[in-house]
């Protein structure tokens, strides 16, 4: 998959000599309490994101959308 997304970075993470991995785990923390999710994938430079939630399952779907597309180096999600 990452080759697909050379923009990704994940590649250049691990070192072209660890790659590829069994598996790249991307994680979602929910922390309903303050309305916040940290997005946090393994081998991504920079760290975690914070992702602030509206409550609207839509547009927080979105907004997660973003992070992993960013991630990914491909084009957001339509609003």
């Amino acid at each position: 998959m990452a080759d697909r997304y050379p923009d990704s970075g994940i590649i250049d993470s691990y070192g072209r000599d660890q790659w590829p991995p069994h598996c790249i785990d991307y994680w979602i923390y929910l922390d309903a309490e303050r309305g916040e999710a940290l997005f946090s994938v393994e081998g991504l430079e920079p760290d975690d994101v914070l992702v602030q939630l509206t409550g609207d399952g839509l547009e927080d779907g979105r907004s997660l959308g973003r992070v992993l597309a960013q991630i990914l180096g491909v084009p957001a999600p339509d609003a």
